[in-house]
């Protein structure tokens, strides 16, 4: 763990088959980022699966490929096909 945390990473986002298509998952969204705001962190992270990457950028996230070899490394562990990237490593500077 950082001494000084700065980074909110999501792992996981779940919405309710009875909220979906009501931007529940925007909701909970703002509401993390929000508290990580509050906190004083700096920036939310997370790695988008699923061709999802489209969504999370409309919530400011970034797709970055500036990792360090170790987390390339874990990413790739994501990869199913050689066609389309299954997982992007995507930023948001919150402050």
């Amino acid at each position: 763990m950082a001494a000084t945390p700065d980074c909110l990473y999501l792992h996981d986002l779940a919405v309710a088959p009875a909220a979906r298509g009501k931007r529940a998952a925007n909701v909970l969204v703002a509401a993390a980022l929000a508290h990580a705001r509050s906190a004083g962190l700096n920036w939310s992270a997370l790695v988008s699966v699923q061709q999802s990457q489209s969504f999370w950028g409309t919530l400011g996230y970034q797709a970055t490929d500036g990792l360090p070899s170790q987390a390339r490394e874990n990413l790739a562990s994501y990869q199913v096909s050689a066609d389309q990237p299954d997982a992007v490593y995507m930023l948001q500077q919150l402050g």
